[in-house]
């Protein structure tokens, strides 16, 4: 975990960056979540304790292929983001370089002009 240290007053200040996360507490939520969606499976999180910067979100693969996303924030809250659809799952996984987005938006203005042109004939 992120330890942040500085002298303040002469006196050695130091505080923790971020939080610890249990994948089972995770993966309680997210069953729940999936319930309530009318999807129930399982969720898998990895590593079983891990270490979380404040924003940082954590990847969990479903049953049935997809994925999900949960993400805690600094003031505890969390954001919940599942993709049911594995080929949705693993494109939202994908880390993107800057040259790979300048890539997926030329592709998707090129799309966008060639559903324009199909419209206006």
């Amino acid at each position: 975990m992120p330890l942040r240290m500085n002298v303040r007053g002469g006196e050695l200040a130091w505080r923790l960056d971020g939080a610890l996360v249990l994948a089972d507490d995770i993966e309680a939520y997210l069953r729940e979540a999936l319930a309530d969606l009318g999807a129930p499976q399982v969720a898998r999180c990895g590593a079983r304790i891990r270490s979380l910067a404040a924003g940082e979100r954590v990847q969990c693969q479903l049953q049935n292929g997809g994925k999900a996303f949960v993400v805690v924030n600094a003031d505890g809250t969390t954001a919940l983001e599942i993709l049911l659809d594995p080929v949705a799952g693993d494109a939202r996984a994908e880390a993107v370089s800057i040259e790979r987005e300048q890539s997926l938006l030329e592709m998707s203005r090129k799309l966008e002009a060639a559903d324009d042109d199909d419209q206006a004939e």
